[in-house]
């Protein structure tokens, strides 16, 4: 018997063998189906997809034998694996040097006619074979051994299938796991930052108000700027902190909202009644969705609403409609509009036009990305329409849930 030899890219090939995470693991049937074809169409007794290791051959699949491995110095395929391009056909393995005494030709299983195609990866790497056994001696016709590798490409197909499923697996986990320390670095930011913001806001209001006789123009000016300065990097904090929260929101919820009524008490705690006209939908509907998720959308598009608008009265529209698959809202305003260059960027996280709204504040990039991130991982799409001073239309979709 000639022991195999070991492969000149042994190190690599193994390493690319354990990628894969395939060695004793349970039986699959797509696996199993394909070793059950191969012994049916070349008429053997047993099929095998067969994985070399340093020291085992192992059975991912076996058909027609209950073994799950042997050494590899006794493997036929640990030989196939040393010409990766080519099938390795043993027509009576009495008669070749190789294997005439191999325990595994003299005794059980009786391997006498093997067939062994190389399952070669996208490296070029043979991990094993796809391989067919016999108790006598026979050879394959041209078919035959055009359909064991067409059969044997299916193998390989699977092993990347998995691996790439098994990358996939590890990344989700990973991104889970950098969300979750996001989300603990920005609560620590939260408290250790916005305490002495709080300070910094409260001191200084203090002294400018205890101190207003004593002030000149320029001390007062400085000192509201400190104030107004400190209160944009609390809200750009509570911005960032309200983004990472909303944004890890599923559909966990649904509630049965009746959406007039819903609008109406959004727009009651933002606009001044005296200086909003606001139109709701004709009539009333009745929806199922994640509530805190509609009412953070809507929160943010009636705020900018009001915010962007240099008019007397604000004048806002929400409309409503449905299909058998989403929910189709809009928002629309008389405010200051968005021209067409600018009207993707202001989706994007802490991207800002820097406009003063109607208060003299400017925007923290964070509100509308918000609104993106909750429409779209709730089935949904969302755009807008705009130009300056001509208002500007926003219209949104949730999928609506499957019954």
């Amino acid at each position: 018997m000639v022991r195999p030899a070991i492969p000149i890219n042994e190190e690599e090939r193994l390493n690319s063998l354990g990628n894969y995470n395939l060695i004793n693991t349970l039986p699959e049937k797509d696996f199993d189906d394909i070793t059950r074809i191969a012994s049916k169409i070349c008429n053997t007794p047993i099929s095998l997809v067969s994985l070399i290791t340093a020291d085992k051959q192992w059975f991912k699949s076996h058909h027609g034998i209950d073994v799950l491995e042997t050494d590899r110095e006794l493997s036929f395929c640990a030989h196939a694996i040393l010409t990766p391009k080519n099938i390795l056909e043993v027509s009576d393995a009495r008669k070749d040097a190789r294997f005439a005494d191999n325990p595994l030709v003299v005794g059980e299983p009786h391997v006498i006619f093997y067939a062994g195609v190389p399952l070669v990866n996208q490296e070029g790497m043979a991990l094993g074979t796809l391989c067919i056994i016999d108790h006598y001696p026979k050879s394959l016709s041209d078919d035959e051994k055009e359909t064991l590798v067409a059969l044997a490409n299916q193998v390989v197909k699977l092993f990347e299938l998995r691996r790439t499923n098994k990358e996939l697996r590890e990344s989700r986990w990973e991104v889970r796991k950098r969300n979750k320390n996001l989300e603990r670095f920005a609560y620590s930011v939260s408290h250790d930052i916005k305490s002495p913001l709080n300070n910094i806001i409260g001191f200084s209001e203090i002294l400018r108000l205890n101190n207003l006789e004593q002030l000149d123009e320029d001390g007062k000016s400085s000192l509201r700027r400190i104030e107004n300065s400190s209160r944009r990097l609390k809200k750009l904090i509570d911005g960032i902190i309200d983004y990472y929260r909303q944004t890890n929101t599923k559909i966990v919820k649904l509630e049965d909202v009746d959406l007039v009524p819903f609008m109406k008490e959004i727009v009651s705690g933002i606009c001044n009644s005296d200086k909003c006209s606001v139109y709701y939908p004709k009539d009333n509907h009745t929806i199922q969705v994640n509530k805190t998720i509609l009412e953070q959308i809507l929160v943010n598009l009636i705020s900018n609403s009001i915010k962007y608008n240099r008019e007397d009265v604000v004048v806002i529209e929400i409309g409503f409609s449905e299909s058998d698959s989403e929910y189709q809202f809009y928002v629309r305003d008389n405010g200051i509009g968005i021209e067409d260059k600018d009207q993707k960027r202001v989706f994007e996280l802490f991207n800002t036009l820097y406009i003063e709204d109607r208060y003299g504040n400017i925007g923290s990039g964070i509100g509308l990305s918000t609104v993106k991130n909750l429409v779209e991982s709730n089935g949904g799409e969302i755009e807008l329409e705009s130009a300056p001073d001509a208002g500007t239309l926003v219209r949104f979709s949730l999928a609506r849930p499957i019954s």
